[in-house]
């Protein structure tokens, strides 16, 4: 049985389908976040990642999408400034290849499913409160919004890779740290 997808009712960002909404034509991933101007840290990162051409590929993917404010969120030592530094190149790659499946999956597809790999190789955990679709507990505030290669979905919270990898664990601290110290 499959439950419709509700945007949460906590969601305060209004994201439009260009092709439906504005009239404009339907672009790839990356075109479609740049033009809904709520991603600016995303998308300023996965350029310094050099993952451009991932999501402007002919092959379909979807985008797990932090919001800026997402991002506002992280401790310091996480903080889009500090993983935009050279020397944090490996890891910024691991975070945001966190947030890419390799493939075109919608809210549909993620009900049928209690996980997803991501492009990282990791998984991501799949669940639904009721009628709002959690990945890794995260809260999905506007799913499938369309993209000619794929689609996106918005989230509230920037996904941590899994404790049992080097990157992971280093996440888990500095998180765990953040929380413990009211950061």
């Amino acid at each position: 049985m499959t439950l419709p997808i509700v945007v949460s009712p906590s969601a305060k960002i209004n994201i439009a389908t260009p092709a439906v909404s504005t009239g404009s034509i339907l672009t790839d991933v990356l075109g479609t976040a740049i033009n809904a101007g709520k991603f600016k840290t995303l998308v300023a990162l996965i350029q310094t990642a050099g993952l451009t051409d991932v999501l402007r590929s002919q092959r379909s993917v979807t985008l797990l999408a932090p919001t800026d404010e997402a991002f506002a969120r992280l401790p310091q030592l996480l903080s889009a400034d500090t993983l935009r530094k050279p020397t944090k190149r490996k890891t910024l790659l691991h975070l945001l290849s966190y947030h890419i499946l390799n493939r075109k999956v919608t809210a549909l597809d993620l009900q049928t499913v209690k996980s997803v790999k991501t492009v990282n190789g990791k998984h991501v955990q799949i669940s639904l409160n009721k009628t709002v679709l959690l990945i890794n507990n995260v809260q999905v505030l506007i799913s499938d919004v369309q993209a000619t290669n794929g689609v996106i979905h918005v989230i509230d919270a920037v996904l941590l890779p899994p404790k049992s990898s080097a990157i992971g664990q280093i996440f888990a601290h500095f998180a765990n740290s953040a929380v413990t110290n009211g950061i």
